[in-house]
Parts: structure tokens; C-alpha cells; sequence
């Protein structure tokens, strides 16, 4: 017997999701309440509102503008990170534009101009992920292209390396593996 089981309708309804079909999702705490963001494929999201018992409200052009982000952003990959020792979110989009929760100045920023000094030049993720899984302080940031090309930024490190087919095989996927949805862990 599975532990998940599908939401039915009058529960989706109750927290405000209704009909909506996420492509995207993750959660944070990067400002003291943690919330959970999901977005659609035309990029329209919903962000859960502790304030209001958690239930998810929409998140509009003018939320996204004034959050840093063009009202037309559309993103394709996106999840929560603290790799660089404090707690972020990053939203990538199908164009390869890059940006980075800001939380001195509570906004994203593009930070597109940090991919050539990340190894990252010409990538563009479909998937993006963190996860602990070497251990607390051992964090790792994977992105995946269309390709199934990977690559790996690992805690401490300043540049994103190249997963490759043999690493795949090493750490037990198929060659020519190519995920369709990443999660942080």
C-alpha cells in the first residue's frame, strides 16, 4: 500500500488550488515563514499563506514585479538552496535566464552574469535540484538540460562540474538517463 495517495477535489478546493496544474513547486523560509510556491506552465503561481492557514493565494504580476522578477517570467526549473551558507531560492527559465532570491534586499536578482565563471555558459536547465544526501554541510545543486547533459555544484566548491555518463552509471542510473522532475531533499 503507497503512503501518497491523489488529493481529491473538495481538498485541493479547500487550500485554494483548485483546478490549477503545478509544473513546478518548492518550498522556503526565506522570509521567517516558510511557504510553499508552485507554478504553472504559462506562469502563473500560488504561494501558501501561513497568515491564512496555508492556503495558497495567487501570486500575481504585480507580487511577481515587485518580488524582482519580469511580469512575463516563466519558469521551467526552480528549487530551494542554502549552498551558499545562508537559505535562497533559484528559478531558472527556458532561455537559460538565471535568478537568485536576494534576501538583503528581499527581491530576486538576475545573476545569469555568474554562468560563465560557474561553468554554466550555453546550459540551460530543464531540472534543478539541491539535496543533503553526502551529509549535512555536503550539499549539492544538480541541474539537467534537455540532453540529459548534468551538472554538479557541490558545497564549498565555486563551479558547477560535469556529471558524466560514467558517474551516472557509478551512482547506479542508466546511461543516457534523462530525469523529467527534480526535488530538494
Amino acid at each position: 500500500e503507497s503512503f501518497f495517495r491523489p488529493f481529491t477535489q473538495a481538498e485541493k478546493d479547500a487550500v485554494g488550488i483548485g483546478n490549477f496544474k503545478p509544473i513546478l513547486g518548492y518550498s522556503h523560509n526565506t522570509t521567517g515563514r516558510i511557504r510553499v510556491v508552485l507554478w504553472n506552465a504559462t506562469g502563473w503561481a500560488l504561494v501558501s499563506n501561513p497568515a491564512n492557514g496555508n492556503k495558497f493565494e495567487n501570486f500575481t504580476v504585480e507580487n511577481k514585479t515587485a518580488a524582482g522578477l519580469p511580469g512575463n517570467f516563466v519558469p521551467i526549473t526552480g528549487y530551494r538552496t542554502s549552498i551558499y551558507g545562508y537559505e535562497t531560492v533559484e528559478l531558472w527559465n527556458a532561455s537559460g535566464s538565471w535568478w537568485r532570491w536576494n534576501n538583503s534586499q528581499a527581491k530576486f536578482i538576475n545573476v545569469s552574469s555568474e554562468k560563465a565563471s560557474k561553468n554554466l555558459n550555453g546550459f540551460i536547465p530543464i531540472v534543478g535540484y539541491s539535496h543533503l544526501i553526502n551529509g549535512p554541510g555536503k550539499e549539492i545543486i544538480g541541474l539537467w538540460n534537455s540532453a540529459g547533459n548534468a551538472k554538479a555544484l557541490e558545497q564549498g566548491q565555486t563551479q558547477f562540474i560535469d556529471y558524466t555518463e560514467d558517474n551516472k552509471e557509478d551512482d547506479g542510473l542508466p546511461r543516457n538517463f534523462k530525469p523529467i522532475l527534480g526535488y530538494t531533499s
